[in-house]
């Protein structure tokens, strides 16, 4: 698998095409085909998937959600690639210009857009916002949790 991180999107390729004439629609209505059973075992005791067949419909949905543009879902040749596009710098810098009912002058900054977030998800975001070059490393240190819990999160 790869993971490219461009500044509108990030790749995923994986080798392989879809398993066992699974199509790009069956995929988005939530089919899916198991290609390695003792995997997908192991995944579901240990509890790292939740459900067969929801991630895909659950990356639309938030997209959606979030008001990200759809991801795209491509077999390019003998690989498979997920297009997850970022928000776009001038939508997102429009979005913190606006002006509050309050006060005419007050411009919100784009981190009050993100509500419902955890008190540990939002410090993530702050660091994350503050330096994108931040690791996951530097982030589990500052924040005395695990690079897996911030991986998770």
């Amino acid at each position: 698998m790869q993971v490219a991180v461009y500044d509108d999107r990030v790749e995923i390729t994986s080798p392989g095409m879809l398993y066992g004439g699974l199509t790009i629609q069956q995929m988005k209505e939530g089919g899916s085909k198991i290609r390695n059973r003792c995997i997908a075992e192991v995944f579901s005791r240990m509890r790292i998937i939740e459900n067969w067949g929801t991630g895909i419909k659950r990356m639309f949905s938030s997209c959606k959600e979030y008001g990200i543009r759809e991801p795209e879902l491509l077999e390019l040749g003998d690989s498979f690639q997920v297009n997850i596009y970022r928000p776009s710098y001038e939508k997102d810098h429009q979005r913190s210009l606006k002006i509050t009912k309050d006060t005419k002058d007050h411009q919100r900054s784009p981190k009050s857009f993100l509500k419902g977030l955890s008190q540990i998800q939002q410090e993530i975001v702050d660091m994350v916002s503050d330096n994108p070059r931040i690791t996951q490393a530097v982030m589990a240190e500052d924040l005395a949790v695990t690079v897996r819990t911030v991986k998770k999160i």
